[in-house]
Parts: C-alpha cells; sequence; structure tokens
C-alpha cells in the first residue's frame, strides 16, 4: 500500500527501482533523491516535499507522512 501523501511522479520512480517481487537483498535506494551521494539539509527538503523514504529494520520501507495542518 503506498502514503497517499508521497509524491506521485517520486512513488513511480521507487517502483521502477524496487520491484514488487524482487528478491534481491542487494537492493538499494538513495534516501535522498535529489542528492544521493550526499547526506545533508537536502534530505530534509526532500521530506517536506513527500519524498521521503525511511529504512526500517526490515526489507519494507516507511515514508514519511505530512501531518496536515
Amino acid at each position: 500500500m503506498q502514503d497517499s501523501n508521497l509524491d506521485p511522479k517520486y512513488a513511480e520512480m521507487l517502483k521502477r527501482q524496487c520491484p514488487q517481487r524482487s528478491t534481491n537483498p542487494n537492493l538499494v535506494v538513495p534516501l535522498n533523491p535529489s542528492r544521493p551521494t550526499i547526506t545533508d539539509s537536502g534530505y530534509y527538503v526532500d521530506v517536506l516535499a513527500n519524498k521521503g523514504l525511511f529504512a526500517s529494520g526490515s526489507a519494507d520501507k516507511l515514508c514519511y507522512s505530512k501531518p496536515s495542518v
């Protein structure tokens, strides 16, 4: 199930990069899509733009959900 707050274009990119039935244990998706090789404040900009991805303790990923204001 996809988080409804996730940016639709970003979600489509993730679906292409992470096939649903992939068995590849080495599959990695950058947490910072705008600057994947750098960890900086850009990550938080992406999160606020609904392009945030958090790694969980399992193979699943949790997506950032911005609360309603």
